[in-house]
């Protein structure tokens, strides 16, 4: 291949990266966001003021002080771009945006490496992962999710490039980014283990020897995984602790006493309730397609396997828990999206290459062109509120208005997550209790409980969903 031609490929690449992140921008800055992403981002910028002690994290004073629902690696990230960008409420959506363009970059990488010898229609797999909903309403709330797929594609990656030379050291680094999804999300990044065994089911001839180096190299990953966790939790008391509370806390109790599901095949009918987009693309593509192209043959339909069988190892073992989300699997999907992409790859190039004659993809114009429209439509996008509209505006409203208060809280107000969320990101405030003898003023919902205070009578703000009174002098 020419240095031309690798130089044109590489900017079709990163243009066709380039437009799904573009897809997304808008959505991703609007503001309203889902409880979780809310105290994620609290906590990261919480966490954005130490960055030395990364497994210090906590939400506020009187919720979550100190906080073991999840491992600390996201957050640890997410606190470096707090620490570059500031408290601005757009940062964790500027890391969200960073994050995809990452994800889809690595799918892309995966991808050219599962067909080496043909032409590739990168837009195919990007099309379909970005297609589930679920990874949609993932990127725009800012979950956990979307720093896991980071390490779980490049875990992959680093495997197909062992596979390729058979150099251990990658072997190693793949168990290295094994361990670093560990630290960000917990058991839901363990099935990469499931890789070389998956490997030699269909890409190997089924023999004692082959059977036995599948062995050394899954006891290979497994290991370096290992070692890696107990290196952190052995030379860092810290990390002990944190690691023996987030323990008994979260996977002990969630096994054990939470329920979020009516039954553990939920996350089943989830799965193909969401792959329905992607199927349906790939079914006009082949409809259209079935007569000029025909499918791929062994080994192209074997990767495919490969993947198929990865995604399923993403999904099957969210059954033994009862606490179940359809989030939990997101990076189950981009597998998936890769194994039909492979098996379609020939007739999506086909469409594909209508545009390229138009030398559209490949232009350094277009890469131009294209990060001018990301940066227009993350600003558009930001001008709008795409949930809990009146409950963003009240909060903007406090904090540009009455951000130097002092004021308690009503009850009602501290035991409702989503109006904690909201208050503790934007206001960083942390809703004392109420205390008529400790301060001033009094933070309520509208009609709550707290609206006929005898204390707090003159109101100083009267808002959509919440309202602010003064205490009688």
């Amino acid at each position: 291949m020419s240095l031309i031609t690798k130089i044109g490929l590489r900017e079709q690449l990163l243009n066709t990266v380039l437009l799904f992140v573009c897809i997304y921008a808008f959505p991703i800055f609007q503001e309203g966001m889902f409880m979780d992403g809310l105290y994620y981002a609290t906590i990261s910028r919480n966490i954005s003021e130490n960055l030395l002690h990364p497994f210090d994290l906590h939400f506020m004073d009187q919720h979550f002080d100190a906080f073991f629902e999840h491992p600390p690696l996201a957050f640890f990230l997410q606190g470096i771009f707090f620490k570059v960008f500031g408290n601005a409420i757009y940062t964790e959506r500027i890391y969200a945006l960073v994050a995809l363009f990452i994800q889809l970059l690595l799918l892309a990488m995966i991808y050219k490496r599962a067909l080496p010898q043909q032409q590739h229609a990168f837009w195919l797999p990007m099309f379909l992962y970005t297609s589930v909903y679920s990874v949609f309403w993932a990127f725009s709330n800012n979950m956990l999710e979307n720093t896991l797929g980071i390490f779980m594609l490049l875990s992959i990656l680093l495997f197909q490039i062992y596979t390729a030379n058979k150099k251990v050291i990658f072997l190693v680094l793949s168990g290295l980014t094994i361990f670093l999804g560990f630290i960000t999300k917990g058991p839901t990044s363990l099935f990469p283990f499931a890789a070389p065994g998956f490997y030699f089911l269909t890409n190997n001839s089924i023999t004692i020897r082959n059977f036995l180096l599948t062995a050394k190299e899954t006891l290979i990953l497994v290991l370096s995984a290992i070692a890696f966790f107990l290196l952190m939790y052995l030379t860092s008391e810290k990390a002990a602790f944190f690691f023996d509370n987030y323990f008994n806390v979260q996977i002990v109790n969630s096994l054990k006493n939470v329920t979020t599901v009516a039954n553990r095949f939920h996350i089943i009918e989830r799965f193909f309730w969401e792959i329905l987009p992607p199927l349906i693309i790939c079914c006009l593509i082949f409809f259209l397609m079935r007569k000029k192209v025909p499918l791929p043959k062994s080994p192209s339909l074997n990767m495919a396997i490969f993947f198929f069988l990865l995604a399923l190892s993403g999904v099957l073992p969210i059954m033994l828990s009862m606490k179940q989300s359809t989030f939990y699997i997101n990076i189950a999907f981009a597998f998936l999206a890769l194994g039909l992409g492979i098996l379609l790859n020939d007739m999506a190039w086909a469409i594909g290459q209508k545009i390229k004659h138009k030398n559209l993809i490949s232009s350094p114009h277009t890469t131009l062109s294209l990060f001018a429209l990301i940066s227009i439509l993350s600003y558009s996008g930001s001008q709008f509120i795409k949930r809990d509209k009146d409950i963003v505006s009240d909060v903007k409203e406090i904090k540009n208005t009455f951000s130097n208060l002092d004021y308690s809280a009503c009850p009602e107000l501290i035991s409702d997550w989503k109006y904690y969320g909201y208050l503790s990101r934007y206001t960083y405030s942390n809703l004392n209790q109420y205390d008529a003898n400790a301060n001033k003023y009094l933070l309520g919902k509208k009609n709550g409980i707290c609206e006929n205070d005898s204390v707090y009578q003159t109101k100083v703000y009267d808002g959509r969903h919440l309202i602010i009174r003064k205490s009688v002098e």
